[in-house]
């Protein structure tokens, strides 16, 4: 989702009074996981509570909005990086700082369901996108081809 340090700062600012946000998914890189107009409740946390496999929201250097797996910390030059990967994308994102990250991802809100982030089924995802990197491949494949025949 493309936003501006306007909007960024908003967002935050919600976050900081209220605790949590509630915003609409769009793409498909999280896809089944997160889905095209899901809406996504998201909680404030700090970048040291994220745990291998959470889903978090950041900001990009440009100014992109990114509901991503966290997948490692890594130090770089003596300063500490997150590092995201969307569940069909086949790289990590861009290298996150602490700042960059806004929240967690906790519910998500598909048609008339709520699904919990920490619900079995999703914790269950998370351990096999991050273990079976094929299934990244399978799902990107499967996602083309999609596209491909809607045209």
């Amino acid at each position: 989702m493309l936003a501006n340090q306007e909007a960024i700062h908003l967002i935050s600012n919600v976050m900081k009074k209220h605790k949590w946000i509630d915003l609409p998914a769009q793409g498909t890189s999280m896809f089944p996981y997160i889905q095209d107009r899901d809406v996504c409740t998201f909680v404030t946390c700090s970048p040291a509570e994220l745990q291998k496999g959470d889903t978090a929201l950041y900001h990009t250097v440009q100014g992109k909005l990114v509901t991503h797996r966290f997948v490692k910390k890594q130090t770089i030059n003596d300063d500490t990086f997150y590092m995201f990967k969307g569940d069909t994308n086949l790289g990590f994102d861009e290298p996150i700082r602490d700042q960059q990250v806004i929240g967690k991802l906790i519910y998500i809100k598909r048609r008339s369901k709520r699904i919990s982030a920490g619900s079995v089924r999703c914790i269950l995802w998370s351990k096999a996108i991050l273990s079976l990197p094929y299934l990244s491949q399978w799902l990107r494949s499967y996602l083309n081809s999609r596209d491909t025949v809607r045209i």
